[in-house]
């Protein structure tokens, strides 16, 4: 058995197999063939495997925060903390528990606006997939509707669905935005350079990273941005109410008071 990350979250693991393992590469590394996934060899470290025995339970996975007393023994909190500060933080924890979810949230500070190129418009059709596919496609359409990430379309914008392979075997929806983004303006905000963010962190005693749930889809579109981000489907035709993958040029609505940042991973800093 394989021990890798859920389709949920790169946080949470889950046991798969039973896998092939095919040789020894070194003492504690070893080659598995993994019949039906997207990479049908792959090295991994003896702490991420396990025997496998007939009629096991195989899945272990951490399970969804609970909004109870004890919240913070389920979030992990580092064992180098000293106990007053392992306590500081889990009062922290406590405090704030309506934010560790693995639920997905919607910022109301601002929209994504996709500004087109004027006269440009794109309408692709759908490209062939398998009836296997399709099904799975359809799948995916049907979870998103009910998440309240896509409605049905009717506008004259469309661009093709395709399924990417994720590395735990399953797939992803995603969309070929390549001919939208080349009729959108791209805009040149600056972002912040990466060197200058570790200076301003060099004096820092405390580092936390927080991950947002599915980053991307907590940005609402515009109401003129929805209906270019229209996608084809057998079954169909789509368009996101927030903000997709591969799209290019975020801007956010006038009406915002803050420019919009897509990256999931926010860092904040604590001096004493």
């Amino acid at each position: 058995m394989i021990l890798v990350p859920t389709a949920e979250s790169k946080l949470l693991a889950q046991w798969q197999g039973p896998y092939e393992i095919i040789e020894a590469v070194g003492e504690l590394n070893y080659k598995v063939r993994q019949t039906g996934s997207w990479k049908s060899e792959q090295i991994y470290h003896i702490n991420l495997l396990k025997p496998w025995h007939d009629g096991e339970a195989c899945l272990v996975m951490q399970e969804t925060l609970p909004q109870e007393d004890n919240l913070h023994e389920r979030v992990r909190i580092s064992s180098d903390l000293t106990p007053i500060q392992k306590i500081e933080a889990a009062d922290m924890i406590n405090r704030n528990r309506d934010v560790f979810s693995t639920k997905r949230g919607r910022t109301t500070e601002t929209y994504h606006h996709i500004r087109m190129i004027p006269g440009a418009k794109v309408t692709l059709r759908p490209y062939r997939v398998p009836a296997a596919k399709g099904e799975e496609i359809k799948a995916e359409v049907k979870k998103m509707l009910e998440l309240g990430v896509i409605e049905e379309s009717y506008g004259q914008w469309a661009s093709p669905v395709v399924l990417v392979p994720k590395p735990d075997g399953t797939t992803r929806l995603g969309n070929d935005f390549r001919r939208l983004n080349e009729t959108s303006q791209f805009d040149a905000y600056p972002l912040p350079r990466i060197d200058g963010l570790g200076d301003r962190l060099g004096r820092a005693r405390f580092l936390t990273t927080l991950d947002l749930t599915e980053g991307y889809w907590q940005i609402p579109l515009t109401k003129e941005a929805k209906e270019k981000t229209a996608f084809s489907t057998p079954d169909g035709l789509f368009q996101y109410t927030v903000l997709p993958f591969g799209l290019h040029g975020a801007q956010p609505h006038p009406s915002a008071s803050w420019i919009s940042c897509c990256a999931p991973i926010l860092v904040m800093q604590l001096h004493t």
